[in-house]
């Protein structure tokens, strides 16, 4: 935003004493645990609730998901169990609503590679088979480009 001026460099600086460089949450699934038990704990004591833990299926949950929104959408997910439940334990459940969410993640995530496979296909009929070309055409770099081909068998 500063190179773009739509920040002021000055207020950056001021800003900027300390950074933090956190691998994204689906690249530290084993974190989980324990971020699950830190927030129920806040969680039992702002909801007055007594919530012990969470299956392990609710937990092989989590770890099939990718996570966008990182460890803030990972602890209102787990709030979110925490208000629905009125167990000691979070169980399957209480996690309707996370996996609709999932299979809404499946099928974007389908609709997407249906979407890419579709443009690469387009891409390389426009340029006569020229991977060169379809790499440029679709913002790729040519090893990219491969990669894709080969995953979505083209």
């Amino acid at each position: 935003m500063v190179n773009q001026g739509t920040f002021r460099k000055d207020l950056y600086f001021r800003l900027n004493v300390l950074t933090l460089e956190l691998p994204l949450l689906r690249k530290r699934l084993s974190d989980i645990p324990e971020l699950v038990r830190s927030f129920l704990i806040e969680l039992n004591e702002m909801n007055k609730k007594k919530i012990f833990g969470i299956s392990d299926e609710v937990l092989s949950l989590f770890y099939r998901y990718d996570w966008p929104g990182n460890v803030r959408e990972l602890r209102n997910v787990v709030e979110r169990m925490v208000l629905l439940t009125d167990e000691k334990t979070i169980m399957m459940k209480d996690a309707g609503f996370f996996k609709n969410k999932m299979q809404k993640q499946l099928f974007d995530n389908l609709n997407l590679q249906k979407s890419e496979k579709a443009a690469i296909t387009l891409a390389l009929e426009e340029t006569n088979g020229n991977k060169t070309k379809a790499a440029e055409k679709l913002g790729f770099n040519r090893s990219t480009l491969w990669r894709k081909m080969k995953r979505y068998g083209i």
